[in-house]
């Protein structure tokens, strides 16, 4: 019987062991099939296969902010009137809208005022009421002022119309101390006013309503004498004095 080297056979083994654990992890990475998925399934990828992305560019929408002047339900505004907002953080630009129809929307169109946070509107109507609303833009979205919540104001009502005096005519002489007074009408005006004066000054001590009636009829004339007069209409706007504020004059005839 052949004499074997213990030493020689255990290196020869190890060595043998060794050159097949290669041989199969060659096969097994070579041989390992790719995943194989069913037509028209849709397989998401893990985010984690995905390319890095700069997460610090920031993509959020503008901050809240709110509408200013005039306050929500104003009145009496005047027909030009300047709407004023706040500022929404991170906003690059700000639209407006202005409507007549009370229904949450914009029913015209929005109107860029660029990074300027007021606008000068003209020519509004008189005693009309007015809906508007403000949104913040950026490359993220839309901010709307106040939670979306629509702001409304209504504008004044118009100063009563230019009118005139009627008769007795300016600078007349000979009248009855019966004399009536007579004047055009004024559009928008809710009364009227007349005054009768001795002094020639273009000034009244009291002013006499005569309500919506069109004529009034002094007392307490004398004969021969002067007298100044002048006639307002009157609403809730305020004033307006018949020929432009100018007082006439008549003179009542001798007895």
């Amino acid at each position: 019987m052949r004499h074997v080297n213990p030493a020689r056979f255990v290196n020869r083994l190890f060595y043998a062991v060794a050159i097949v654990c290669v041989l199969f992890s060659s096969t097994v990475l070579v041989s390992q099939p790719k995943p194989v998925y069913a037509q028209g399934v849709d397989v998401k990828v893990s985010t984690l296969d995905q390319p890095l992305t700069d997460s610090s560019a920031d993509s959020s929408k503008p901050g809240v902010f709110g509408k200013h002047n005039p306050a929500n339900g104003a009145t009496g505004v005047d027909t030009t009137v300047t709407l004023k907002w706040g500022s929404g953080t991170k906003a690059e630009s700000y639209q407006y809208c202005i409507d007549k129809s009370n229904n949450n929307a914009c029913n015209g169109s929005w109107i860029n005022t660029g990074t300027n946070r007021t606008v000068k509107l003209t020519g509004l109507t008189h005693n009309k009421t007015y809906y508007w609303e403000v949104r913040a833009i950026n490359s993220a979205g839309k901010t709307y002022a106040d939670d979306k919540t629509w702001w409304s104001f209504t504008t004044n009502i118009p100063l009563p119309g230019a009118f005139g005096k009627s008769s007795p005519a300016n600078k007349a002489t000979g009248l009855s101390i019966y004399t009536t007074l007579t004047w055009t009408a004024s559009s928008q005006a809710d009364s009227y006013e007349y005054c009768i004066d001795k002094t020639n000054d273009n000034s009244c001590g009291s002013w006499i309503s005569m309500g919506t009636a069109l004529k009034a009829k002094p007392t307490n004339l004398s004969h021969g004498k002067t007298y100044y007069w002048a006639v307002r209409a009157v609403n809730g706007a305020g004033k307006t004095y018949a020929d432009g504020n100018t007082w006439w004059s008549f003179k009542t005839k001798k007895p």
